[in-house]
């Protein structure tokens, strides 16, 4: 019985030590990089969100701009970094779309990235000059259906690039894409008669809206925008018609399990923060926090189903 007992203290002593010999995560600097310009809304969030981090942890946050390529630098350099837990990367919907309909990509999206959180929600819209005679979706499909359509994004591969070639292929409209070096030229365009209208980000565009200049007919996103709620969605009239927009955050794919939930809950109770919720609403961004599975999940759905509709329209994005 005595030796039974000094085997269990032995055993609980080794353990207090093993605890002791390997310091709590994170214990020195992290880095979180950004795939994208400084300056930008993606980027602003990610140092507020950084900022919060560094209180939680008592470790310095920094943020490293690595943009190009449609994300595809900063990602590849989070899939080669050392997977501790120390190097976290930023991604957007293009993590999805490049891998469903980009060749050539140097980094399996699936197997060489741990999904940690999703971090924010992006509502896109479909906008048009106010003096345009339509007025909802269902006119605005009877009238790219009769017509030739252009319509106006942020780029190749964006959510709104691809919300046009889902409805053109869904619905027989005659969308043509115009893509545009980020969302103020196109702006201007539209307000022009250029293009007939653009889908991006609602936050982006609202002011001009409120200014009378624009209207809204519809969100793209599959879900409603809680502080728009008179705005309608596409989906709600032809099913299935949507785009998700959203910004997550991944690590190296061999990152421990227990680093990656860590970081996963420490991400929720930071965009739990008032605080920081309200900057990152003034963004125009919705903060959403979500378990690595959830954000898994998510990433492999929209693999599968943009893979589908390039496969379908024989569409490249490279």
């Amino acid at each position: 019985m005595r030796s039974r007992t000094f085997v269990v203290l032995a055993l609980g002593l080794l353990a207090a030590a093993l605890s002791f010999a390997q310091p709590a995560f994170p214990s020195r600097q992290v880095h979180l990089v950004v795939p994208f310009p400084p300056g930008g809304a993606s980027d602003a969030m990610m140092r507020i969100l950084g900022a919060r981090l560094q209180e939680i942890w008592k470790q310095p946050v920094v943020i490293e701009n690595k943009p190009g390529a449609g994300t595809i630098i900063g990602t590849n350099a989070v899939a080669k970094a050392v997977p501790d837990g120390y190097t976290l990367g930023l991604v957007a919907s293009a993590h999805a779309i490049n891998a469903a309909g980009r060749r050539d990509l140097p980094y399996d999206t699936l197997k060489d990235l741990a999904t940690v959180s999703q971090v924010a929600v992006v509502h896109q819209a479909i906008f048009m000059r106010a003096d345009m005679p339509v007025h909802s979706m269902r006119e605005l499909v009877n009238h790219a259906r009769s017509q030739r359509t252009t319509y106006a994004t942020a780029g190749v591969g964006t959510a709104g690039h691809l919300f046009g070639e889902l409805l053109n292929a869904k619905e027989g409209t005659h969308l043509a894409h115009v893509p545009y070096k980020g969302s103020s030229p196109a702006q201007v365009d539209l307000l022009a008669g250029q293009v007939d209208l653009m889908v991006d980000a609602l936050s982006a565009h609202y002011p001009m809206v409120k200014a009378g200049k624009l209207k809204v007919i519809a969100l793209a996103s599959p879900q409603p925008h809680p502080g728009f709620p008179q705005i309608p969605m596409a989906e709600q009239t032809y099913p299935g018609i949507s785009v998700e927009s959203f910004f997550g955050i991944v690590a190296p794919g061999n990152t421990p399990r227990s680093i990656v939930n860590q970081l996963s809950g420490d991400i929720a109770t930071a965009l739990s923060d008032p605080g920081v919720k309200n900057r990152i609403d003034e963004l125009g961004l919705l903060p959403m926090s979500t378990t690595p599975a959830q954000f898994d999940a998510l990433i492999r759905a929209e693999v599968r189903k943009w893979t589908e509709l390039f496969r379908a329209g024989n569409i490249r994005i490279d």
